[in-house]
């Protein structure tokens, strides 16, 4: 099972999204509202995040969830905020439950799910370095960014 990634700017991750997947809507997975929620195209899953101008958009056949955040950017401060558990890495940590709840609709609501496969994203270039990306899915996948470097989950 492959989920595509691409690195785009922030500004251009909703577009990227379009352009590969077509049309998207929302769903919230809580409230069934079309105004919120995850978003949803015809065939595949697609999950968006952005930070420190950085985007990043996941397409695949599976659900997914995706996470970017700039290196060293949360705090213990923040992870205690959110009631997630402590970590060596606060950003690592951060952004695998952002995927996580990303990928299950939950958001950083309640602990996060244990039944998650994390798939860490390592970006090509100068990005590698300080940003961090994780991708979520119930099932180990291989994640192929548009460069074709992949990574495979555990």
């Amino acid at each position: 099972m492959e989920i595509r990634v691409v690195h785009t700017s922030a500004e251009r991750a909703s577009a990227v999204a379009v352009e590969l997947a077509g049309p998207i809507h929302h769903v919230c997975p809580r409230c069934g509202s079309a105004e919120h929620g995850r978003p949803v195209a015809d065939g595949v899953h697609v999950s968006l995040s952005r930070d420190g101008g950085h985007g990043v958009v996941a397409i695949g056949p599976v659900p997914v969830g995706i996470d970017v955040q700039v290196a060293g950017s949360v705090s213990a401060e923040a992870l205690a905020a959110a009631d997630l558990s402590p970590a060596d890495d606060p950003t690592a940590a951060w952004v695998a439950a952002e995927a996580a709840g990303k990928l299950t609709g939950q958001g950083l609501v309640g602990p996060p799910p244990t039944d998650v496969v994390i798939t860490w994203v390592a970006l090509p270039g100068d990005d590698r370095a300080h940003l961090v990306v994780a991708v979520a899915t119930r099932e180990p996948v291989t994640v192929r960014d548009v460069t074709g470097t992949a990574a495979t989950s555990p």
